[in-house]
């Protein structure tokens, strides 16, 4: 059994994908900044959700990050989603 990633994994991932995307230190990325504060767009947001369903191996709504807009709250719900779809598995 693999663990559960939990949000604070995520949020890393979150914030080490953005620093890359924006050629800044992951470390200093605002986990309470909007992914639109950040200049990323709706093909970038299509891009870290694929990529995180991937890590996750969950299907995920790429209009996910129009409910959760920062870091910090699509980590927490994404965390809460994982943990959902393990309990069910």
């Amino acid at each position: 059994m693999t663990a559960i990633p939990c949000d604070r994994e995520i949020g890393n991932w979150l914030a080490d994908y953005v620093g890359e995307l924006i050629h800044f230190p992951s470390a200093e990325i605002d986990r309470d900044g909007t992914f639109d504060s950040f200049g990323l767009d709706s093909a970038a947001a299509i891009g870290i959700t694929g990529e995180l369903a991937q890590w996750l191996g969950i299907r995920i709504d790429p209009y996910v990050v129009d409910d959760h807009p920062t870091i910090r709250s699509l980590s927490l719900h994404l965390a809460a989603l994982v943990a959902t779809e393990e309990v069910a598995a």
